[in-house]
This record gives C-alpha cells, structure tokens and sequence, in this order.
C-alpha cells in the first residue's frame, strides 16, 4: 500500500524535485551504513593485542 502510494508521488515529480529525492536517499544510506559500522562491538573489530588492551584497562579499573 505504502510502496503503490509513494511511486504515484514520485511519477508526479519533476526532474529537480527527483534528483532531491535521489540526494535525500544517498544521505540516509550513507547515515545508515555509518550507524551500523558505529555499533560494532570491539570484539568483531579489534585486533588481539587491542582486545587484550581494552581487557587489562576493563580489569584495572575494578
């Protein structure tokens, strides 16, 4: 329902107005892909001696 009603909007569109909707989505697929890289745990992404840093500073702190 949703997807039907926004491609009746989109058909209505000028060219300039398109290519604004064009720009808005590349930017809330950038933002996305910023997020999503922004929470992945140190774990997945840190190398061994980083993982054993941030272990000892997570112990030394007790």
């Amino acid at each position: 329902m949703l997807r039907e009603k926004l491609k009746q909007e989109l058909d209505k569109l000028n060219e300039d107005q398109l290519k604004k909707v064009a720009n808005f989505i590349s930017l809330m697929e950038s933002q996305s892909s910023q997020v999503t890289s922004f929470f992945v745990p140190l774990w997945q992404k840190a190398t061994p001696t980083q993982r054993a840093i941030e272990f000892r500073f997570s112990i030394s702190i007790f």
